[in-house]
């Protein structure tokens, strides 16, 4: 849980009641970097492995996705709680 604690680190459970969600189609990371008109990269993985995505549209559906994720997730404060009763239960 020490990660929690750093300020470029958000951590959020997506409920098992969200159903079916943008996710299952698999990981996903935005990379975002502080340079001006930078409009990051993606780093996507699948079955057969990872590729970058670098275009603006790209960039632009999977933060639709994150933002549709982050709707359906727990909020950052109720994550945590329910990271520590799992993790007091499996102890």
């Amino acid at each position: 849980m020490e990660v929690a604690k750093r300020p470029n680190v958000t951590i959020r459970v997506l409920p098992f009641k969200a159903g079916v969600h943008p996710g299952l189609h698999g990981s996903f990371t935005i990379l975002k970097f502080p340079i001006e008109r930078d409009p990051g990269v993606v780093h996507v993985e699948d079955r057969i492995g990872s590729r970058y995505r670098d275009h603006v549209e790209e960039i632009g559906e999977y933060s639709a996705v994150e933002d549709r994720l982050l709707e359906a997730a727990l909020s950052e404060a109720h994550s945590l709680s329910v990271i520590r009763k799992v993790r007091k239960e499996l102890e």
